[in-house]
């Protein structure tokens, strides 16, 4: 038997650009949001860029314990409408945004037969930073819990990656200690930082080669996409 095999008994894995394709998906809904409500405030690529600096802004204060994840569906937008001069609803965009996010959302070459491969040998939990009525809607819409044991979703766990704490709810859902497992993931400040903060070994998901900041240790494993856990796991 492979001794990684003996050493971790559960993965858990990032969902949005570890498993399926964000980048796409948001850009997709970005276009569509821009041209159902904005299309006459902003060029699309001004509002893309204003969009993408609000978000990471919120996002970060949520990794940071700042705001609770909940607040951001919504501020984003407010944000969004208060630059621009909008007056519709932000709840109103919001829900469309989130709605076509969740449409648009397609697997990453590969990630379903690796998901599939690895829940053979391994307990499988995702684990996301992101909105319920999204991240459940696209864990639906590719039949995850085919192979998945646990969803455990920062909106609803009422704390975000890398915060200790939904680690641990996660760890207790699946009945699990650090020690036996692998976090698997893109993000280096929310996926890596949190695997730091609970002990757990990491394999860091770097399709285009980026270089590793100083300020991080060099991690377990690094691939360019999931399907490459298949020549150690």
């Amino acid at each position: 038997m492979n001794a990684l095999k003996k050493q971790y008994k559960s993965i858990f894995f990032d969902l949005d650009d570890t498993l399926v394709d964000f980048k796409t998906a948001e850009s997709q809904s970005l276009q569509l949001t821009h041209k159902a409500f904005y299309q006459d405030f902003s060029p699309e690529h001004d509002f893309k860029d204003l969009f993408v600096k609000i978000n990471r802004s919120l996002w970060k204060a949520a990794e940071d314990g700042e705001i609770e994840t909940k607040h951001i569906r919504t501020q984003r937008f407010k944000e969004i409408n208060y630059h621009l001069d909008v007056t519709e609803s932000s709840e109103t965009i919001a829900q469309f945004y989130l709605d076509k996010l969740a449409e648009k959302s397609m697997w990453l070459v590969a990630a379903k037969e690796t998901l599939k491969t690895l829940s053979a040998s391994y307990k499988i939990a995702i684990i996301t930073n992101g909105f319920t009525c999204v991240q459940r809607k696209k864990y639906a819409l590719h039949g995850m819990d085919e192979w998945v044991s646990v969803l455990v979703i920062s909106e609803e766990a009422g704390f975000s990656k890398p915060d200790k704490r939904i680690f641990d709810h996660a760890f207790k859902e699946m009945d699990c200690t650090a020690s036996e497992t692998l976090m698997v993931g893109d993000s280096l400040f929310s996926d890596y930082q949190g695997a730091i903060n609970t002990g757990m070994d990491f394999c860091w998901i770097n399709p285009e080669s980026h270089p590793l900041p100083s300020s991080f240790p060099r991690p377990k494993y690094k691939v360019k996409s999931v399907l490459e856990l298949l020549e150690f796991l």
